[in-house]
């Protein structure tokens, strides 16, 4: 067994289509989570800069 789990370009050649079937899904989901990941790290952002800039102009009409 390889230290690394990454099958070669002939190794996945070599896969009985259910298989690779499998696999492929399994990187779809797989990019899908990390698709989601990234929305849910822009979100929290601009949730904070958001945040930010009410506190900004709080400050200013307080200050």
């Amino acid at each position: 067994m390889r230290e690394n789990s990454w099958l070669t370009r002939e190794e996945i050649l070599d896969l009985p289509s259910l298989r690779l079937l499998f696999v492929t899904r399994a990187i779809d989901r797989r990019r899908a989570l990390d698709k989601l990941a990234i929305f849910a790290a822009q979100a929290a952002l601009i949730n904070e800069k958001s945040v930010n800039r009410l506190n900004r102009g709080s400050r200013k009409c307080n200050g």
